[in-house]
């Protein structure tokens, strides 16, 4: 489905640090520096904000902030310009209530976790300490996904998955885990294995109920519940 819109697109530009799949089909592929030769900030999962250094001071690459200012004024806004990544930083403080109290010279002393509401603020440690702004979230059950067809036709459930924090899309760049995980694996259990006659190593032939199907490799996996098939989401071979 995604393959399909990105070859409808009527251009299609792609911001990357390397040449990936959908990088590929692209007509225009803007070459960004990684966040190791870059200034400006980070915000991770654990809502801490941080101050990036660059290791050096050469790059073949513009960072994002060079980019969007280009691509502006190029689409007919050349007044969208920054000094900086400090007055982004200065913008996003002023627009985002949870970094009213972040600022660039702050982060200099080390990382920040928002929310921060003002520069006395050291950032809250426990979000929503004090409990839910809006009270407690009010839970509601999901609709009951549709079981395996009961005719045999279909008898599993696929459920992409990651190998070793490896999902095949960026994490096929690196070595050591292409070492470990080269390529793509259907897991299933023991007990479905010998059911069906297969070993380790084997191939398969998934088949959806649309109608796709691939073949891919399987692999006996103790994390793979009966009646389940893990496959990694993005490795390219696996389509």
């Amino acid at each position: 489905m995604v393959e399909k819109a990105l070859a409808g697109a009527e251009f299609l530009v792609v911001q990357d640090l390397f040449l990936t799949d959908t990088a590929q089909k692209a007509h225009a592929v803007l070459p960004v520096a990684p966040s190791f030769e870059k200034v400006g900030t980070y915000t991770s999962a654990e809502r801490l904000v941080q101050r990036l250094k660059p290791l050096g001071h050469d790059t073949a690459c513009k960072n994002d902030m060079e980019i969007f200012v280009a691509l502006a004024a190029v689409m007919g806004k050349p007044s969208l310009t920054y000094g900086g990544p400090e007055q982004v930083m200065a913008e996003i403080a002023k627009l985002v209530d949870v970094y009213k109290g972040i600022s660039y010279e702050r982060l200099a002393q080390g990382p920040i976790p928002w929310p921060c509401v003002d520069a006395e603020d050291p950032g809250k440690a426990v979000l929503y300490e004090g409990g839910f702004p809006k009270g407690k979230a009010q839970l509601a059950p999901a609709a009951a996904l549709a079981g395996p067809s009961t005719n045999g036709e279909f008898p599993f459930a696929l459920v992409p998955s990651i190998l070793k924090f490896h999902s095949g899309s960026f994490s096929s760049w690196s070595p050591s885990l292409c070492e470990v995980c080269p390529d793509g694996t259907a897991e299933m259990s023991r007990k479905d294995l010998k059911a069906l006659g297969l070993s380790e190593g084997a191939k398969i032939k998934i088949t959806a109920t649309n109608g796709a199907s691939f073949q891919v490799a399987v692999k006996r996996s103790r994390r793979a519940p009966e009646g389940v098939v893990l496959v990694p989401q993005h490795f390219p071979a696996l389509k």
